[in-house]
């Protein structure tokens, strides 16, 4: 299965519901308030982790399974 396939809801949620709801409204989604101190060290923390699960996406292997029993 394509891994990338994984990201097509955020993407559609992020984006696509918002332009529906409002053309500026994804533009207003983007922007952050101006960080002092800690704040800028949590905002990269944040940065940081959302590029470390788009990268892990490209290494998932992800598997349709043919033997799944609910239990």
């Amino acid at each position: 299965m394509e891994r990338s396939l994984l990201l097509i809801p955020f993407w559609l949620i992020r984006f696509g519901l918002l332009s529906m709801t409002d053309k500026k409204a994804a533009q207003r989604a983007a922007h952050f308030a101006p960080m002092y101190g800690k704040e800028k060290i949590a905002y990269w923390i944040y940065q940081l982790s959302n590029i470390g699960m788009f990268f892990y996406l490209l290494f998932l292997k992800v598997e349709a399974g043919r033997n799944f029993e609910w239990k």
